[in-house]
C-alpha cells in the first residue's frame, strides 16, 4: 500500500496527500477537510492490493487536484451558493454578468464573506482563469461539475489499473465515496467508452505503461 500511495500521486502529477487510518467507513475516501487527507479504512491496508488498489488510489488522489479542491468538502447546494456569492463579487468589481436582487440569504452571506477577503487583483485573476463562469445571468450548475469530477477521477483510476472489469467492480462497491450524484451505471458506461478511445491509449503510452 505504501509504495502505491507514494507512486500514484507522482504519476498523476498531484501533491501527495496525507493518509489517515479510520476504524470504519470506506476503504479509501477523501476527507472533508481543508488540508488534503485521504481516509483509509482499517482493513484496507491489508486487503487492498493490485489493480483494485491502483484504481481506488487513482480515483481518490485525483479528487485532490487543485482544480478539484472543493469536491467532497461541500455539497452541491453549498457550492452553488458559494458560486452565486462569487458572481456577485465579480459583478460588483468588474461589471461582468448579471445579478438578480434581492439575493437569496445564502448567496448574500457568501458575497459578504468573499468581498471582505478577495482583493481586486484576486477577482481579476478569477475572471482570467474562468471567464465563462461569470458571464450571463445564470451560474454554472455545481452538481454537474461534481459529476464531471467523478468522471475524471474514475478515468484516472482506470488509467492506472488498466482493467475495465476491476474498475467497474471497484466503482460499484464504493458508490458512497463519489462526490457527485451520477448513477454508477453512467460512470461505468463512460469508463467503457473511454477504455476503447484513442485518448486512453495515448495517455497510457505517455505514462510509460502502454499495453503491449
Amino acid at each position: 500500500f505504501t509504495n502505491f500511495a507514494r507512486a500514484v500521486p507522482r504519476i498523476l502529477g498531484i501533491a501527495v496527500p496525507a493518509y489517515h487510518t479510520t476504524p470504519s467507513g470506506a476503504a479509501l475516501q477523501k476527507a472533508p477537510t481543508a488540508e488534503p487527507v485521504i481516509l483509509v479504512g482499517a482493513n484496507a491496508l491489508a486487503s487492498l492490493k493490485g489493480k483494485r488498489l491502483r484504481f481506488l488510489l487513482g480515483r481518490t488522489v485525483t479528487l485532490h487536484h487543485p482544480l478539484h479542491a472543493l469536491s467532497g468538502i461541500r455539497s452541491a447546494e453549498e457550492l452553488q451558493s458559494l458560486l452565486g456569492g462569487l458572481r456577485v463579487v465579480v459583478h460588483n468589481v468588474t461589471g461582468r454578468g448579471e445579478v438578480r436582487y434581492p439575493l437569496p440569504p445564502q448567496i448574500h452571506a457568501w458575497s459578504t464573506r468573499l468581498s471582505e477577503r478577495l482583493t481586486t487583483e484576486d477577482v481579476e485573476t478569477l475572471v482570467e482563469i474562468a471567464p465563462d463562469v461569470f458571464e450571463g445571468d445564470e451560474a454554472p450548475r455545481a452538481d454537474r461539475w461534481l459529476e464531471a469530477v467523478d468522471v475524471t477521477a474514475c478515468r484516472a483510476g482506470l488509467l492506472l489499473c488498466n482493467d475495465i472489469q476491476v474498475a467497474i467492480e471497484a466503482l460499484e462497491s464504493t458508490r458512497d465515496t463519489q462526490v457527485g450524484d451520477a448513477p454508477t451505471e453512467t460512470l461505468a458506461h463512460d469508463l467503457i467508452r473511454y477504455a476503447i478511445s484513442p485518448q486512453y491509449l495515448t495517455l497510457r503510452e505517455k505514462m510509460g505503461i502502454a499495453i503491449q
